[in-house]
């Protein structure tokens, strides 16, 4: 019976991180989240990039940036970011928020000729390993978020992005 009490105690204690059929999440004080309203970054600059590499084979060809100037953490707990992915001449730009409790994305805006472009739709999704070829991924579990699925401060986000 013990053991029963212990399994179901275990099961229940597990934190939902994502459930796509949700569409309301709430807050640790049990408040209904609210996103707060984004002004997009200034364009981002070759100075204040920050390299990390995913060791992907798929990834192998590319190089990612994180702008450090765009790097916030809003009130509502969305890091907000500015990445760049290069590949040969090609380069991609993207303005996006990680909710670290939901373990969501949302893409806010694309760069292009030096302005921003809205994304259109709004919606925010799952964190999945193909998702800009996993970059997202890798921000999720190493960068943007701690362990305990709490957003990091910009200036920690900087640190771990420098000397890693």
């Amino acid at each position: 019976m013990l053991f029963y009490c212990l399994i179901s105690t275990t099961i229940w204690a597990q934190p939902k991180i994502y459930d796509p059929t949700r569409t309301e999440y709430f807050d640790y004080e049990g408040k209904e989240w609210q996103e707060s309203k984004i002004k997009l970054p200034k364009y981002p600059k070759r100075g204040n990039l920050l390299e990390f590499s995913l060791d992907t084979p798929v990834a192998a060809s590319y190089k990612f940036y994180l702008d450090s100037k765009s790097l916030s953490l809003g009130k509502d707990g969305v890091s907000r970011y500015t990445l760049v992915i290069e590949s040969g001449t090609a380069r991609n730009i993207l303005y996006d928020g990680i909710r670290c409790t939901t373990a969501q994305y949302k893409n806010y805006a694309f760069g292009s000729g030096g302005a921003w472009q809205s994304a259109g739709s709004g919606l925010w999704s799952g964190i999945g390993d193909k998702s800009v070829l996993g970059a997202r991924l890798y921000l999720f579990r190493n960068v943007v978020c701690d362990e305990l699925h709490k957003s990091r401060k910009p200036k920690h986000i900087i640190r771990i992005l420098r000397y890693n």
